[in-house]
């Protein structure tokens, strides 16, 4: 099923959360649903300025996907608003996260007329690493079929999320 063929439903508060930068990029940090203390989320975020060299005042959105394989979405991908520690946070539900990640991204370029960019959170800490979904054995596989995912679905490169794993 290509991104294009899943719809997204974005809530209230996650509407609100994506329309609230009024230029581009949308900056959003891929983070694991399973790890939901603050110091997880400052970890993710602290990672990601230092790693590409943001600025310290960067905000960025959260990205947690949740994989539900119960259901079979022909409702949409249900996107959720939430304020975890400060931190505002998109909480999706899909059936793969790649199909999900992708799908949200073009949803939300879709919706603000603005790029999303997607950062997966670079650790020291193998513990962190260890327990990520993003980042099993095959480290950055969900990056790259992300990236074949908004390829195939958006040609033009100009308006293509981008996705960094680097």
């Amino acid at each position: 099923m290509a991104p294009l063929e899943l719809s997204v439903h974005l809530d209230t508060n996650a509407l609100e959360f994506v329309s609230s930068k009024v230029e581009g990029p949308i900056s959003i940090i891929a983070h694991p649903p399973r790890l939901q203390a603050a110091e997880e989320y400052k970890a993710s975020l602290t990672s990601t300025i230092e790693a590409r060299e943001l600025p310290a005042e960067h905000q960025p959105l959260f990205l947690d996907v949740v994989i539900d394989t119960a259901n079979k979405f022909e409702a949409g991908l249900p996107v959720h608003g939430v304020i975890r520690h400060g931190y505002r946070v998109l909480e999706a539900h899909g059936p793969a996260a790649p199909k999900t990640i992708a799908a949200v991204l073009l949803h939300i370029r879709d919706v603000t007329g603005l790029v999303p960019h997607l950062y997966f959170t670079r650790s020291g800490d193998n513990r962190l690493l260890s327990l990520l979904p993003f980042r099993t054995r095959s480290e950055g596989k969900v990056a790259r079929i992300t990236r074949e995912l908004l390829a195939a679905a958006e040609h033009d490169a100009s308006k293509r999320p981008r996705v960094d794993d680097d």
